[in-house]
């Protein structure tokens, strides 16, 4: 493990990726054996333990079987989220479902109250035109009385200033 920190520190130091970094290290590895061969005289060896590529799958497999757990934790976090967010939305649904009812009955007792202020309306129309009437009646009679009993009594009134003032 300690090769496999080595190569992420010197990726990190480098700010590159540590595919980037194998990349070069493979060849700076390449050109160093190249180098010492020519120095030696003979072919420089890299021995990789017998084991190796049963470690390789063996961490394979782990990081698999890692993978497949987060991807099935994840997929339950999604579906617990899923059902939270389908209840939190019922729930949100009832509520405008209580609000849009209590606002309908509140728009029916104001229509209500509408109704009752237009009816008081046209009973008080009604007692306007009533008494409207009766004061008209009124002005009727004392149209007829002044016309039967004032124009007379004007008219003698005159005819006697006249006779008074005027006449033989």
């Amino acid at each position: 493990m300690a090769e496999a920190d080595l190569l992420t520190r010197i990726a990190e130091r480098a700010e590159v990726s540590e595919e980037d970094t194998e990349r070069v290290l493979e060849v700076v590895v390449e050109d160093l054996a190249a180098t010492v061969r020519e120095r030696m005289g003979k072919p420089l060896t890299v021995e990789v333990p017998l084991y190796f590529d049963r470690y390789v799958t063996s961490e394979i497999n782990r990081l698999s079987g890692q993978i497949a757990d987060l991807e099935k934790d994840v997929a339950q976090g999604f579906a617990e989220l899923r059902g939270e967010m389908d209840r939190r939305f019922g729930e949100v649904d009832r509520r405008f479902g209580e609000l849009r009812g209590e606002m309908n009955q509140r728009f029916e007792e104001v229509d209500r109250r509408f109704g009752e202020v237009d009816r008081r309306f046209g009973e008080v129309r009604g007692e306007m035109n009533r008494r409207f009437e009766q004061v008209d009646r009124r002005f009727d009679r004392i149209d007829h009385w002044f016309l039967g009993v004032g124009v007379p009594l004007v008219l003698g009134i005159l005819a006697i200033i006249v006779k008074v003032f005027f006449g033989p």
